[in-house]
């Protein structure tokens, strides 16, 4: 007699939402907050450093919220997923980095980056309840739209924040660069298209008007990498809501064909007429041609490509260390060129900083071993997302809420392999809050979360004041003393522009005193002391630190002309001339490299000549 089948087992029931969850009020003004803050009147670059100090300063603040909880005896959650294991090995793999990088300063910038989005995802994930992550998909979608707004006024040549843009400028909304921009406005299409369908009357139509305002601002950014990433995000995520509610295509267009005609005309119309109402501009930038230019593609493929590929065989195994592609690539290049004779070739913009594939450049970070550890990370959670999803007796909206979260990471995941989400804090930061929402959803669901009061020694609290004093610290030392070097550094271009020279000297050296290792300051300290504030010996040292701690701010090549023309500035013509001949191997197009090597070479020329009649 066959044994009967075990029962299926029971659904485990979600814990109860607490009445106040402070790990939520975190998120939600990071999710608001994050893509939206600049400070244009205070820095020079007003998009990166303040985003990057609110993702550190919310990580920290959920992570000293939770250590109170534990250190003061209180009930924490913990949870029993696979998830944070693999946390601590992207975690180990940061700081493994620093044992070998070739560019230090970056190494910095990226851990913390990294460590502020892995405490974010986390705490994030520990703590979101059903209710909490679809007010967070409606923050996303918010501040898409007031990107999208100041993205509009960009492209009609009216910018609200930012003066300095002239007319016919690519916009950038409040990210910094058009094609970042794109990247971004990824997240709030996809959360946009999922209120239209979790949204009742009118506000449906409400999301559907913000939809196609979102959307065009992402059109405007001409992000080809993010229409990539779009066309593969938004069908799958209505393919799989068709799963979710069990509707078929087949099925409605057999029983409502009229409808169906209807609705597609309307469409075809709607978009006609928002196609006439366009603006010229719009024409021509979306024309067949503008869209399809292979030029950048090709140059990326055939140069930055070519270079990270030789960066990888050099250390396969463990990569050259975090962001080190952004100043070994120049390297890459030199001895791409002595090996070819021709790399240079058609070589309109030698200055790369980046791979434009996230995939490429993550095997020069870190090599076989990151790219195994990061596809098991990215691929639980995903495999996670799946399963929420895919579990029927999940509420509907928040299957609908997973797969808006799960298809954004499918879209980002796609663009990643024409450009580098994951090194910009706007779109690594919605990538971990997505992250955050499908394992959170996970873990509540299939009953992977517990509480726990741990019994703690009697030195608990002094054990709070040590984490709290290690989180004071890191903000202070990663995140502070940066923003007070571009503050400075804002003051010594205002005063350079004035011609206050010495209150620009002034600004310029208290940059390099929080900042030392940072290269364009150095390289401008140099500038000051070669011209206005006539200092050789001072312009000397500040060019040997900017050669010496490189991090690949400025081409490579423009240090060592800068060097050679010191160099000649004080008479140590061999000197010169050997500065000079290391920025053409760097580029061997320079122009002005090679004019002055023409006049070193004559002088030294003429001295020979002289020397010779003197003996």
């Amino acid at each position: 007699m066959r044994k009967a089948a075990p029962a299926p087992p029971k659904p485990t029931a979600p814990p109860p939402e607490p009445k106040f969850n402070p790990y939520f009020v975190i998120a939600a003004v990071m999710a608001l907050f994050v893509p939206i803050l600049v400070l244009p009147a205070i820095l020079d670059n007003a998009f990166n450093t303040p985003k990057t100090l609110l993702m550190q300063l919310g990580a920290s603040l959920m992570a000293a919220v939770y250590s109170i909880q534990l250190f003061a005896g209180r009930e924490v959650s913990i949870t029993r997923s696979t998830v944070p294991k693999l946390m601590m090995l992207v975690l180990l793999l940061n700081f493994f980095s620093f044992f070998y990088t070739k560019n230090d300063y970056y190494t910095h910038v990226a851990v913390t980056m990294h460590l502020g989005a892995l405490l974010f995802l986390y705490f994030l994930s520990l703590h979101l309840s059903g209710r909490m992550a679809f007010w967070l998909l409606v923050l996303t979608a918010l501040s898409g739209v007031l990107v999208s707004i100041e993205t509009w006024f960009e492209f009609y040549d009216k910018s609200v924040l930012f003066n300095w843009m002239t007319p016919g400028s690519m916009v950038v909304g409040t990210i910094g660069n058009s094609n970042y921009l794109g990247a971004y406005l990824l997240f709030p299409v996809l959360a946009l298209t999922a209120l239209i369908f979790l949204l009742k009357g009118k506000l449906r139509w409400v999301a559907a008007a913000l939809w196609i305002f979102v959307f065009a601002a992402l059109l405007f950014s001409r992000a080809r990498a993010a229409w990539v990433g779009i066309a593969a995000a938004v069908p799958g995520f209505l393919y799989s809501l068709m799963k979710i509610h069990g509707f078929s295509v087949k099925a409605y267009l057999r029983s409502r064909a009229r409808h169906a005609v209807i609705y597609g005309v309307s469409a075809m119309v709607l978009i006609g007429l928002l196609w006439a109402l366009a603006p010229q501009r719009f024409h021509v930038m979306m024309g067949f041609s503008n869209v399809t230019n292979p030029t950048t593609f090709v140059l990326r493929t055939q140069k930055y490509f070519q270079a990270s590929w030789w960066l990888f065989k050099e250390s396969p195994l463990f990569g050259t260390g975090l962001w080190s592609y952004r100043n070994l690539v120049y390297d890459a290049q030199a001895e791409l060129e002595r090996v070819e004779g021709d790399f240079f070739k058609g070589y309109a913009e030698p200055k790369p900083r980046r791979v434009h594939n996230e995939y490429l450049e993550t095997l020069n970070d870190g090599g076989l071993l990151a790219g195994i550890v990061l596809l098991l990370f990215v691929g639980v959670v995903l495999k996670h997302g799946l399963a929420v999803i895919r579990k029927e007796d999940i509420p509907m909206h928040e299957r609908m809420i997973a797969s808006a979260a799960f298809y954004s990471l499918v879209g980002i995941l796609v663009a990643a392999l024409f450009f580098f989400p994951f090194r910009l804090n706007s779109t690594l930061f919605m990538t971990v809050l997505m992250m955050g929402i499908t394992e959170g959803l996970y873990l509540r669901h299939f009953g992977l979360i517990e509480k726990v009061r741990p019994t703690l020694p009697g030195t608990r609290y002094a054990l709070l004041s040590v984490v709290l004093l290690f989180l004071i610290g890191w903000l202070y030392y990663s995140g502070y003393k940066p923003l007070k070097g571009e503050l400075e550094h804002l003051e010594y271009k205002k005063a350079m522009t004035m011609g206050m020279f010495k209150e620009a000297e002034r600004h310029i050296v208290k940059a390099i005193e929080v900042d030392p290792d940072n290269t364009l300051y150095c390289l401008y300290g140099a500038q000051l002391y070669m011209g206005p504030a006539k200092d050789l010996a001072k312009a000397r040292d500040l060019l040997e630190q900017a050669v010496h701690h490189f991090n690949g701010d400025v081409t490579k090549w423009s240090l060592y002309y800068l060097k050679g023309q010191l160099a000649f500035q004080t008479g140590a013509i061999m000197e010169s001339k050997a500065a000079l001949e290391k920025s053409l191997q760097y580029n061997p197009l320079h122009k002005e490299a090679k004019e002055k090597l023409d006049e070193v070479n004559k002088v030294l020329k003429e001295h020979d000549r002289v020397m010779i009649k003197f003996k």
